[in-house]
């Protein structure tokens, strides 16, 4: 989903950290929409992608995700 804001939505990403709890991402936005929506649209299709791993019997971090 990041690669995608990134090509098509016009999303800059300048550094990002992704821990066990916390996505950090430093960001500009150039594109037609607010950044408030990507960031929205980021974290449905993130959540609704590691829910749908867990149900999926996916236990381990380096396994799947």
């Amino acid at each position: 989903m990041l690669k995608y804001c990134i090509a098509e939505i016009g999303l800059n990403v300048y550094a990002h950290c992704i821990t066990t709890n916390y996505v950090y991402v430093t960001v500009n936005y150039n594109g037609p929409f607010q950044l408030k929506d990507t960031i929205a649209d980021f974290k449905k299709y993130t959540s609704k992608a590691i829910v749908s791993k867990i149900e999926n019997g996916v236990e381990s971090s380096s396994e799947g995700m």
